[in-house]
Protein backbone atom coordinates (compact mmCIF):
# COMPACT_ATOMS: atom_id res chain seq x y z
CA UNK A 1 0.00 0.00 0.00
CA UNK A 2 1.45 3.40 -1.07
CA UNK A 3 2.04 6.25 1.97
CA UNK A 4 -0.15 8.22 0.87
CA UNK A 5 -3.12 5.31 0.71
CA UNK A 6 -1.27 4.29 3.69
CA UNK A 7 -2.46 7.76 5.56
CA UNK A 8 -6.12 8.22 4.22
CA UNK A 9 -6.66 4.64 5.62
CA UNK A 10 -5.51 5.90 9.35
CA UNK A 11 -7.49 8.92 8.81
CA UNK A 12 -10.28 7.18 7.68
CA UNK A 13 -10.26 5.16 10.77
CA UNK A 14 -8.98 7.47 13.23
CA UNK A 15 -12.35 9.36 11.94
CA UNK A 16 -14.42 6.52 12.56
CA UNK A 17 -12.97 5.87 15.81
CA UNK A 18 -13.34 9.00 17.06
CA UNK A 19 -16.93 9.71 15.90
CA UNK A 20 -18.20 6.26 17.20
CA UNK A 21 -16.52 7.34 20.40
CA UNK A 22 -18.34 10.32 20.47
CA UNK A 23 -21.81 8.91 19.95
CA UNK A 24 -22.00 6.61 22.68
CA UNK A 25 -22.18 9.72 24.90
CA UNK A 26 -25.62 10.31 26.51
CA UNK A 27 -24.76 13.89 26.94
CA UNK A 28 -24.76 16.35 24.12
CA UNK A 29 -22.16 18.12 25.97
CA UNK A 30 -19.90 15.61 26.34
CA UNK A 31 -19.86 15.50 22.86
CA UNK A 32 -18.49 18.47 22.11
CA UNK A 33 -14.47 18.25 22.44
CA UNK A 34 -12.06 21.05 22.15
CA UNK A 35 -8.41 20.23 22.84
CA UNK A 36 -6.74 22.99 24.94
CA UNK A 37 -3.46 22.56 23.29
CA UNK A 38 -1.24 20.19 21.17
CA UNK A 39 -0.16 17.87 23.53
CA UNK A 40 -3.64 16.60 24.15
CA UNK A 41 -4.21 16.23 20.78
CA UNK A 42 -1.25 14.28 20.45
CA UNK A 43 -1.79 12.55 23.64
CA UNK A 44 -5.57 11.29 21.90
CA UNK A 45 -4.21 10.66 18.46
CA UNK A 46 -1.08 8.63 20.16
CA UNK A 47 -3.46 6.60 21.88
CA UNK A 48 -6.02 6.09 18.86
CA UNK A 49 -3.02 4.72 17.13
CA UNK A 50 -1.67 2.86 19.78
CA UNK A 51 -5.19 1.01 19.94
CA UNK A 52 -5.25 0.70 16.44
CA UNK A 53 -1.55 -1.39 16.34
CA UNK A 54 -2.75 -3.40 19.14
CA UNK A 55 -5.92 -4.44 17.13
CA UNK A 56 -4.00 -5.05 14.05
CA UNK A 57 -1.60 -7.49 15.91
CA UNK A 58 -4.40 -9.54 16.97
CA UNK A 59 -5.34 -9.39 13.22
CA UNK A 60 -1.60 -10.17 12.07
CA UNK A 61 -1.74 -13.31 14.67
CA UNK A 62 -5.04 -14.57 13.56
CA UNK A 63 -3.66 -14.38 9.51
CA UNK A 64 -0.77 -16.08 10.18
CA UNK A 65 -2.83 -18.84 12.16
CA UNK A 66 -4.90 -19.65 8.97
CA UNK A 67 -2.11 -19.25 6.92
CA UNK A 68 -0.55 -22.64 9.01
CA UNK A 69 -3.61 -24.13 8.92
CA UNK A 70 -3.70 -23.89 5.13
CA UNK A 71 -0.30 -24.57 4.46
CA UNK A 72 -0.78 -28.05 6.41
CA UNK A 73 -4.10 -28.26 3.86
CA UNK A 74 -3.00 -26.90 0.57
CA UNK A 75 0.64 -25.78 -1.24
CA UNK A 76 1.83 -21.92 -1.06
CA UNK A 77 0.39 -22.05 -4.16
CA UNK A 78 -3.18 -22.48 -3.85
CA UNK A 79 -5.36 -19.72 -4.30
CA UNK A 80 -6.68 -19.30 -0.37
CA UNK A 81 -3.35 -19.39 1.05
CA UNK A 82 -2.00 -17.09 -1.67
CA UNK A 83 -5.14 -14.80 -0.56
CA UNK A 84 -4.25 -14.98 3.17
CA UNK A 85 -0.64 -13.85 2.34
CA UNK A 86 -1.53 -10.77 0.38
CA UNK A 87 -3.95 -9.85 3.66
CA UNK A 88 -0.70 -10.63 5.74
CA UNK A 89 1.32 -8.43 3.65
CA UNK A 90 -1.50 -5.53 3.69
CA UNK A 91 -1.62 -5.68 8.03
CA UNK A 92 2.28 -5.81 8.11
CA UNK A 93 2.72 -2.98 5.80
CA UNK A 94 0.54 -0.91 8.52
CA UNK A 95 2.45 -1.98 11.43
CA UNK A 96 5.03 -0.78 9.87
CA UNK A 97 3.13 2.45 8.76
CA UNK A 98 1.29 2.51 12.45
CA UNK A 99 5.00 2.47 14.50
CA UNK A 100 6.02 5.28 12.21
CA UNK A 101 3.19 6.83 13.25
CA UNK A 102 2.98 6.57 16.15
CA UNK A 103 6.93 7.74 16.70
CA UNK A 104 6.29 10.19 14.70
CA UNK A 105 3.53 11.86 17.17
CA UNK A 106 5.23 11.40 20.11
CA UNK A 107 8.32 13.19 19.29
CA UNK A 108 6.10 16.15 18.53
Amino acid sequence: MKSHTMKTYIALILGAALYTGCSKSSSPLSQVTTPTNATVTTTITTNTLDGLQVENDKQILELQTKMELLRKTYNTNHPLYLDEQAKLNQKLALQKQLAVEIQAMKHQ
